[in-house]
């Protein structure tokens, strides 16, 4: 299995995670709001895209994945990870052992 093909996984997980929280909440899921990837040489940012009510775009780093192991990071500012691993795309999980949906589903804090 790639590195993208792993990534599809995760991405379609947590997204059924994210719908299930709007859901739970009564909330209306945000349909033009979707989880994106940027490429860069050493990392693969996933990064939630979501319009506001005026209709701009509100971005927000969400994770970053090292492109040749598959460990997940939660950020730790917009341009570069946090420190310890959280996750793998590449687990049994598919990575949802990274996830946190006690709250709003993120990238979970270390316990």
């Amino acid at each position: 299995m790639s590195i993208y093909e792993a990534i599809t996984d995760y991405l379609d997980a947590w997204d059924d995670i994210r719908k299930a929280y709007y859901e739970r909440r009564g909330y209306k899921w945000p349909t033009d709001g979707h989880l994106a990837l940027q490429d860069n040489p050493k990392w693969l940012k996933i990064i939630n895209i979501r319009p506001d009510l005026a209709g701009i775009s509100q971005t927000s780093v969400e994770a970053f994945i090292d492109r040749e192991t598959g460990d997940i990071y939660k950020p730790a500012s917009w341009s570069r990870p946090a420190k310890h691993i959280r996750g793998n795309v590449f687990s049994d999980k598919h990575g949802m052992e990274s996830i946190d949906d006690t709250a709003y589903p993120s990238v979970r804090y270390l316990r």
